[in-house]
C-alpha cells in the first residue's frame, strides 16, 4: 500500500555530516526540519515510511474523509424537505474512493517539492540513535549510513497503537487505526475494543458505512472517560439511537479467530461472547521510542521523552537532542506537535522567544485565521506571482485559499494523483493551514457563555499520548446529541428528543469523579495567611514585582501527569501533600508528580470532591515547601499571577488582576456541574493544562486554585476562573481527615425556568429553578415540594439559575433550615427546607 516518492538518500555505507537530522518526517518533524532549513542550517530528514506521518495518512485525514458521508447525510434527515429527498443508503465505494484521494493514495510523491525547495536532504529508512549526535540509517534500498550532526538531532518519531496483553488478541491480527482507516471493505460485524475518541468515531462511521451490527466495548463505565461526563452520554444516547451497541464495565478475557480473514469471537470475563467479522482494538496510544537507539545516549526507551521547557531531551549533555511530538507525551496533537517542531528549531537557530524568567512564548505568528484573514497572511509569493501552496506542484487559482478546492484539469472531481496533504508551514511567520475556527461568533453575553465555557484543558487536561483530538475540538466522535427539552408535570419527568449533530465544540463546565473513601487520619493544616492589611494589595500590585512573586512560589507549583493527560497542582504542606483540581487526575490514582527542583515522585490520589472540583494527591517527600493559602477574598483589581503548567510547559507565569468575585458559569448547571459557582475570574492568561495551578495575589498568597476559562474563539479575551482559596482550604481539610467533603443537599432535579417555561406555567418572567423531580426521601420533599414548583429565593437570596441555587447552597451546612420562597399555581409561598448531606 506503501508507495514512497523521489529517493534523495546516497547508496552504500557512507558517514555524512549535517547542522540538523531530524528522524520522523510526520508534522512535527517536518516543521522542524523546515524551521531549521529556513535559517540557512544543513537539515537531513530521516523516514522510514511516508513523508507526512501518521495523520496524512492513518489516521486525522482518512478517518475524517470516512465520517464526512454519514455526517453529511444524518444532517440532512434531520433538516425537513431534505430528509423526504433521502432514498438510499451512502455509497461505500465512493467513500472510500475520496479517502484514497485525500491520502494520495499512500504515496508521498506530492509532499516532496517542498523538501528539495528547502534543501533538505531526504532519507528514506530506518534511523536510530548511534551515540552523541550520530544517527544510523537502515536504508530503505538496502545498506546503512551514519549521519552526524554538528547541532542538533530531533526525534520527532511519533506514537503507535497499544494492543493490550488479552490472550490471543495479537494472534488474531485485529484493526488498529492504520487497519480501520486503510480498509476498502465494510464489515458486515464489527466489534470495538475501546470507547475513547478513535474507538467511537470509527464504530459511528462503520455503523453509517452500512455495518449491520457495531458493538463497542468498554472497561470503563462510560465512553469518553476523559471528557465531562455528559459527553460521554451525548455520544451513547447517539449511539443508541443509530443501533450501536455498547458495553461498559466490560473486560475481555480472550480473542480467537480461527484463519485469517475469518470472524472473531471475543470472550468477555463472566462468561458471554461477541462475534464479529472484524475487530478493532482502540486503546490508546504509546511513544514510537522502543527501537530508536535512546540507551546510546544514557536514556530509557519505550516510554515518552522528557524534556526540558526549551524541548531538550532531559539527562542528554550539552542540549544537542530534541523531542517533539507525540514521542514526548507532553501534548500529541498534530498542531501542538508542529507548534513543538518551531519552538524547537528557533532553540536550534539559537533565537528562542523568551518571556519573564525565561519561558518559552507561543510563537506570534501561530494565531488563528481571524487575526489573519483565514491563514492568508505571511504566505510567501511565488516568483510569478501566485500564490503556491508549499506542498505541491499546482499553482493556486484565483480567489482559491486552498489547493483542495481547485479540481483537476479537464473534470470537476480530484485529481488522479490524489491530494497534497497541509502540515508543511508555508512561512515561517504564517498561521498554520487548518488552523482557527469556522462559522459565525455567537452573540453576547450569558448566551455565549452558556456554549462557551471550557475546562481549563483539552477538556480537562493537556491531552496524553495516543489522543488524535483537536485543541479546540475535543469531541471523541462525529456527533453527539442534541436534547431538545419538552417538560410534562404530570409525569415528573422530561421527555428527550434526540437529534445527532456534528461535535464541533463540546461547549462544556467541569465535572470530577467519584470519592476515594479512606480511613480518617490525622490532617495536615494548611499554611494560612492573616487577613491583608487594607491596601496592602493594591500596593502590591503597583509594586508589580511579579519577578519576586514567581521566586516566593514557583518552588510549590508542581505538574500532574498520568497517562490520560498532563495537569497543575499546588504543594499544601510540607510532609507530600498536594491539592488540585479533580478533573485533572480524573479516575485514575496513580500520578506521577514533577516538582520545581526537578525531581519526580510517583503520587497518589487520595481523595477527590466533584462538587468543588477539588482533590488532593500524596508523595513520599518531607521536605517541600508549602504555598501560603489566603482564605480572604482578594479584591477585584489586585495583581493576580497565574502559575501552571499550560500545555504541559512547566512553571509557566501569566500576570492580569482580579477581575470579579462569587462568578457563577451560566449553562454549567445544564450539564450536570455543580462545581463552576462561587468563583474568581481573572484576566491572567489560563491555557489547557492550567488546572489545578495557583493563582497568586501581589504578596505571593494563593487566593484561588486555576480552574476553567472561556476560549476566545467565542469572543472572549482573558476570561479565566479559579476556585477560592477559602473554598480550598475548608474542602482539603475535610478530604484529608474524613476521605470526603459535605455538601448540603436539597433533594430535587432542578432546571432553568425559560420563556416557554414561563409562558407554561403563567410566570411573569423567565427567571427562577423550576423543580422536575422531588426526590423521593429527600429534604425537598418531606418539606412539599413537587414538579412544577418555581424556587425564586433562598432565605433572602434571589435566584434566577439553577448556578444561584447551587451557590446558595453552599454556603449553608447539612441541617441547617432555610427558608425557600416558591411559586405555586401563580402564587407565591414559603417553605421551610431542613438540609442533609449529599449522599455519596
Amino acid at each position: 500500500m506503501l508507495r514512497g516518492g523521489r529517493n534523495f538518500e546516497k547508496a552504500g555505507t557512507m558517514a555524512d555530516q549535517f547542522d540538523v537530522i531530524v528522524i520522523g518526517a510526520g508534522p512535527p518533524g517536518e516543521v522542524a526540519a523546515g524551521r531549521c532549513a529556513d535559517g540557512g542550517l544543513a537539515v537531513a530528514l530521516v523516514e522510514r515510511e511516508l513523508v507526512g506521518g501518521e495523520c496524512s495518512y492513518w489516521a486525522c485525514i482518512p478517518s475524517k474523509t470516512l465520517i464526512r458521508p454519514g455526517d453529511v447525510l444524518a444532517a440532512a434527515r434531520r433538516a425537513p424537505g431534505a430528509a423526504q429527498a433521502i432514498t438510499g443508503r451512502l455509497d461505500a465505494a465512493a467513500a472510500f474512493a475520496q479517502r484514497d484521494y485525500m491520502t494520495s493514495n499512500w504515496n508521498d510523491e506530492g509532499a516532496l517539492d517542498w523538501v528539495e525547495q528547502e534543501g533538505i536532504e531526504l532519507v528514506r529508512g530506518t534511523g536510530r540513535l548511534a551515540g552523541e549526535r550520530r544517527v544510523q540509517v537502515e536504508l530503505a534500498g538496502g545498506g546503512q549510513r551514519t549521519l552526524t550532526a554538528r547541532r542538533a538531532v530531533v526525534l520527532a518519531t511519533g506514537s503507535a497503537p497499544t494492543i493490550p496483553p488479552v490472550p490471543g488478541l495479537a494472534e488474531a491480527r485485529p484493526w488498529d487505526n492504520r487497519g480501520a482507516t486503510g480498509t476498502s471493505e465494510v464489515p458486515g460485524r464489527l466489534v470495538v475494543l475501546g470507547g475513547g475518541p478513535v474507538g467511537c468515531e470509527l464504530a459511528q462511521a462503520f455503523r453509517r458505512l452500512g455495518s449491520d451490527e457495531v458493538t463497542v466495548v468498554v472497561r470503563g463505565g462510560r465512553l469518553l472517560a476523559r471528557e465531562e461526563p455528559f459527553a460521554g452520554q451525548e455520544v451513547a444516547a447517539a449511539f443508541e439511537a443509530e443501533g450501536i451497541a455498547v458495553r461498559t464495565r466490560t473486560e475481555v478475557a480472550s480473542v480467537r479467530r480461527q484463519r485469517p480473514g475469518g470472524p472473531v469471537t471475543v470472550a468477555l470475563d463472566g462468561g458471554g461472547e461477541l462475534a464479529g467479522d472484524e475487530l478493532l482494538v482502540a486503546t490508546g496510544r504509546r511513544p514510537r521510542t522502543g527501537d530508536v537507539g535512546l540507551d546510546t545516549v544514557g536514556l530509557e526507551g519505550g516510554g515518552p521523552v522528557r524534556v526540558d521547557r526549551r524541548l531538550r531531551a532531559e539527562g542528554v549533555g550539552d542540549g544537542w537532542l530534541f523531542a517533539v511530538g507525540d514521542c514526548n507525551g507532553l501534548a500529541p496533537l498534530t498542531h501542538m506537535g508542529k507548534y513543538q517542531g518551531r519552538l524547537a528549531g528557533d532553540v536550534i537557530l539559537g533565537r528562542p522567544r523568551r518571556g519573564p524568567q525565561g519561558h518559552l512564548h507561543r510563537p506570534a505568528g501561530l494565531r488563528g485565521r481571524a487575526h489573519r484573514g483565514r491563514g492568508q497572511a505571511g504566505r510567501p509569493r511565488h516568483p510569478r506571482g501566485q500564490d503556491r501552496h508549499r506542498r505541491g506542484g499546482r499553482r493556486l487559482r484565483p480567489g482559491q485559499r486552498h489547493r483542495r478546492h481547485q479540481p483537476a484539469p479537464g473534470r470537476p472531481g480530484p485529481p488522479a494523483g490524489g491530494r497534497r496533504h497541509l502540515h508543511r508551514p508555508r512561512h515561517p511567520g504564517a498561521a498554520p493551514l487548518g488552523y482557527g475556527g469556522r462559522g459565525r461568533p455567537g452573540p453576547p453575553g450569558a448566551a455565549v457563555a452558556r456554549r462557551a465555557v471550557v475546562p481549563d484543558r483539552q477538556r480537562g487536561l493537556a491531552t496524553p499520548a495516543g489522543d488524535l483530538r483537536a485543541l479546540a475540538v475535543a469531541s471523541a466522535t462525529s456527533t453527539y446529541l442534541r436534547r431538545r427539552r419538552s417538560r410534562s408535570w404530570t409525569m415528573n419527568r422530561r421527555t428527550v428528543a434526540p437529534r445527532v449533530a456534528v461535535a464541533a465544540l463540546l461547549a462544556a463546565v467541569l465535572a470530577g469523579c467519584g470519592l476515594v473513601q479512606e480511613q480518617a487520619r490525622s490532617a495536615p493544616a494548611p499554611v494560612t495567611a492573616p487577613a491583608p492589611r487594607p491596601n496592602a494589595s493594591a500596593q502590591a500590585a503597583a509594586a508589580g514585582d511579579i519577578p519576586g512573586i514567581v521566586r516566593r512560589v514557583e518552588p510549590s507549583v508542581v505538574t500532574i501527569q498520568h497517562d490520560q493527560g498532563t495537569g497543575s497542582g499546588v504543594v499544601w504542606s510540607k510532609d507530600g501533600v498536594v491539592v488540585t483540581n479533580a478533573h485533572v487526575v480524573g479516575e485514575v490514582r496513580d500520578v506521577q508528580v514533577a516538582f520545581f527542583d526537578g525531581q519526580r515522585v510517583d503520587g497518589r490520589v487520595r481523595a477527590t470532591d466533584p462538587d468543588t472540583d477539588l482533590a488532593v494527591v500524596e508523595v513520599e517527600r518531607d521536605d517541600l515547601q508549602p504555598a501560603t493559602f489566603q482564605p480572604a477574598p482578594p479584591v477585584v483589581g489586585e495583581l493576580a499571577v497565574a502559575m501552571g503548567s499550560p500545555l504541559g510547559f512547566q512553571n509557566t507565569i501569566t500576570a492580569g488582576i482580579i477581575s470579579g468575585l462569587h462568578r457563577e458559569i451560566p449553562g454549567s448547571a445544564e450539564q450536570g456541574i455543580r462545581s463552576l459557582v462561587d468563583l474568581i475570574q481573572t484576566d491572567a492568561a489560563i491555557s489547557p493544562g492550567n488546572s489545578g495551578g495557583a493563582l497568586v495575589n501581589g504578596r505571593g498568597e494563593v487566593v484561588g486554585v486555576n480552574v476553567a476559562y472561556i476560549p476566545p474563539e467565542q469572543g472572549a479575551v482573558a476570561i479565566g476562573f479559579a476556585i477560592p482559596a477559602a473554598t480550598a482550604v475548608d474542602v482539603v481539610g475535610q478530604l484529608l481527615r474524613n476521605g470526603r467533603a459535605t455538601h448540603s443537599y436539597l433533594g430535587i432535579q432542578p432546571d432553568q425556568v425559560t420563556r416557554e417555561v414561563a409562558a407554561e406555567l403563567g410566570l411573569d418572567e423567565a427567571s427562577g429553578v423550576v423543580v422536575l423531580a422531588a426526590i423521593d426521601g429527600g429534604p425537598a420533599a418531606k418539606a412539599g415540594l413537587r414538579p412544577g414548583d418555581v424556587i425564586v429565593a433562598i432565605d433572602d437570596a434571589r435566584i434566577e439559575t439553577v448556578e444561584d441555587l447551587f451557590a446558595e447552597l453552599r454556603q449553608h451546612k447539612p441541617g441547617s433550615q432555610v427558608r425557600l420562597t416558591i411559586i405555586r399555581g401563580g402564587r407565591r409561598q414559603e417553605v421551610t427546607v431542613t438540609l442533609v448531606d449529599r449522599p455519596s
